[in-house]
């Protein structure tokens, strides 16, 4: 209702500074962003783990199976690129899907984001022991769970420090992809054309690379990246996430794809035969070409090579 002519109306008082809404102070570069997504995408998981699925059935068509993954993973990047420049928020697909489409799916996509977030750690945290049994016998629970409370003790640090943290475990699995490609392109066998008139693998045998081979490696190969929607996540805390949520995404599957394409290049460039691709995994790779001391470094990274 409007005032009464000449009656004055007292302005509502304002609020003091310290009762005043406070927000946290946004303090990642895009820099930073990156080596978290990067460091969440974890690179050499998806080289000694994933890429020899691929080498048994892509023989040297490897590489062009890893890099049509890498443009479906592109496309992918975009979606995430957008929506996480429109909604930056830490809340990820949640946030993304409810400001989107409404809130019910978002809160379907918020119970399916949280069951993998309670299954995925745990599964990763039993599997340490396994990583380091070349080099130590430890009891897999116990490990398990000292590895949950070393992360646990990790997450409650600040953005930054944990940007420090991941940065230097990234830089160990850069160091072994390096050493694996150093290796393989020194010890070159054949020419690298090779990669672009490839042969597939079928039960042990050289065969014609054809369109339903690399479909067929296509479904894996897409997963080498995995990951690179982390840099949605760490939108609110970017200083200019309109700007930089998209350098974030696609720096991190830039620099993911290399770190696991450039190695496995070297691989197929330097096996001994084409047929090894199929049988042999990277410890035994590098042993070949550099002996067993560094053979015990790749056997902690891929606990499939002590079969």
């Amino acid at each position: 209702m409007a005032s009464p002519p000449g009656e004055i109306t007292a302005e509502p008082p304002a609020d003091p500074p310290d009762r005043a809404p406070r927000r946290l102070k946004p303090v990642l570069g895009v820099t930073a962003v990156i080596l978290l997504t990067v460091s969440c995408i974890t690179p050499a998981s998806s080289l000694f783990i994933i890429v020899p699925e691929l080498l048994a059935t892509q023989g040297s068509g490897v590489v062009i199976a890893l890099l049509l993954g890498v443009v479906v993973s592109i496309a992918v990047g975009a979606c995430y690129a957008e929506l996480g420049t429109r909604t930056p928020s830490s809340g990820g697909e949640y946030a993304m899907i409810t400001h989107t489409v409404g809130r019910t799916l978002g809160w379907l996509t918020f119970v399916l984001t949280a069951a993998l977030l309670v299954i995925i750690p745990p599964v990763i945290a039993l599997g340490t022991a396994d990583y380091l049994s070349s080099v130590a016998d430890l009891d897999r629970a116990t490990t398990g769970a000292v590895v949950m409370l070393l992360a646990a003790c990790t997450a409650i640090l600040d953005v930054r420090a944990n940007a420090f943290v991941t940065s230097c475990f990234l830089a160990l699995e850069v160091l072994a992809a390096g050493v694996v490609a150093y290796l393989g392109f020194a010890h070159a066998e054949r020419p690298m054309s090779t990669l672009v008139r490839p042969e597939a693998l079928t039960d042990g045998t050289l065969s014609p690379f054809t369109l339903g081979v690399v479909v067929s490696g296509l479904v894996v190969a897409m997963l080498v990246v995995n990951g690179f929607g982390t840099a949605a996540y760490l939108a609110e805390e970017m200083i200019e996430p309109r700007r930089d949520v998209a350098r974030a995404v696609f720096g991190s599957i830039f620099v993911a794809a290399t770190v696991i394409i450039v190695p496995t290049a070297a691989v197929v460039v330097g096996a001994g035969s084409l047929k090894d691709l199929g049988v042999l995994g990277f410890p035994d790779f590098v042993e070949a070409w550099a002996g067993p001391g560094l053979d015990e470094v790749g056997k902690a990274q891929h606990p499939q090579g002590l079969e």
